[in-house]
C-alpha cells in the first residue's frame, strides 16, 4: 500500500519507485520466511493474523469510501463487503480460539 498510494505523491522515477516496490516485497518475504520456521513455530492464529492483516485494511478502507459524500459511484455495496468480510474473520477467529493448542514437538534427544 506504501508504494502504490503514497509514492506517486513524491517526484520519483518510475524505476525507481518499481525498486523500492521490489525492495518492499522482498523485505516482507525475508521476514515471513524467518518467522516461519520450517511451519514448526506458526499456529492457525498466526495463520489467520497473516491473512486478516491486509484483509482488515481493505474492510475499513470500504467501509470508510461509503461515507465520502463526494465520491461519483454508490458504494455501499463495498461497505456490505467489508462488513460481512469483518463478520467472516471473527467467526473464523472464535473458531481458531476453541481449538486445543498444539502439542510442542518432542526434540529428539542426542
Amino acid at each position: 500500500m506504501f508504494s502504490m498510494w503514497l509514492l506517486p505523491h513524491f517526484p520519483l522515477l518510475p524505476p525507481v519507485v518499481f525498486l523500492i516496490t521490489v525492495a518492499c516485497a522482498a523485505a516482507v518475504g525475508w521476514l515471513l520466511v524467518r518467522m516461519w520456521r520450517g511451519g514448526a513455530g506458526w499456529t492457525d492464529r498466526h495463520r489467520l493474523a497473516l491473512v486478516a492483516g491486509p484483509l482488515t485494511f481493505f474492510m475499513l478502507f470500504d467501509v470508510l469510501l461509503a461515507f465520502k459524500r463526494d465520491h461519483p459511484k454508490n458504494t455501499r455495496g463495498m461497505a456490505l463487503v467489508g462488513l460481512a468480510i469483518l463478520v467472516m474473520l471473527v467467526l473464523l477467529w472464535r473458531r481458531t480460539r476453541r481449538r486445543p493448542a498444539p502439542e510442542p514437538a518432542a526434540e529428539a534427544a542426542g
